[in-house]
């Protein structure tokens, strides 16, 4: 996919540029017998790649927004608390608070972005004409960046994950009227959720 057969946000102002928008997949499979008509293999790839540019208005305490708080506290005799003045120094990047006091005073437009790569490889093998031995590995490999809360993008969520699923199947037939399977495997998934700046 490509922003130039897509359509424009429709919560854009008019003469924004289209976000962006790519994705991009690809992969590919090849197997065959590795001895005649007794073992065979399969292996396969794909991957992805994405950018989704955002579009959306988001509420931030622009300097307009702290100016008006603060002049409504002074109005009241109340002492601006210097925690939350840190705290509003700190957390916000400067460049996001030059929004006027208003409701949506900031269009966020960077981009969800990731990766994933993914693998199959199979071995099937014949040991008779009652028992068949197969084993498969999966594995798969990416990361995404995008936000949960927040589209500031100090803030965006990073998921890097990692999933392995491996199996040995034995399928036997007993008799004409009875099948068996036996399947031992393993699984593993691990996803670890971090900012995407985390200083």
């Amino acid at each position: 996919r490509n922003e130039a057969l897509a359509a424009a946000s429709p919560f854009a102002a008019p003469g924004t540029p289209k976000s962006e928008l790519r994705i991009q997949n690809f992969g590919g499979s090849v197997g065959g017998p590795i001895v005649k008509d007794k073992t065979f293999f399969f292996v396969t790839y794909e991957g992805q790649k994405f950018t989704i540019g955002q579009a959306a208005y988001a509420t931030e305490p622009t300097y307009a927004y702290q100016a008006a708080a603060k002049q409504l506290l002074t109005q009241f005799g109340v002492p601006v608390n210097p925690v939350a003045q840190n705290l509003l120094n700190t957390l916000w990047p400067s460049s996001l608070l030059t929004g006027p006091a208003a409701p949506n005073n900031y269009y966020a437009t960077t981009p969800e972005t990731g990766y994933s790569h993914n693998g199959l490889a199979k071995i099937d093998h014949s040991l008779n004409d009652a028992n068949r031995l197969s084993f498969r590995w999966y594995i798969g490999q990416g990361s995404q960046t995008a936000p949960l809360s927040s589209f500031i993008p100090y803030y965006y969520q990073v998921g890097p994950m990692h999933v392995h699923n491996l199996a040995a199947i034995l399928n036997s037939t007993l008799s004409p009227t009875i099948t068996n399977q036996l399947l031992l495997g393993v699984n593993y998934f691990h996803q670890a959720f971090h900012d995407a700046y985390s200083g």
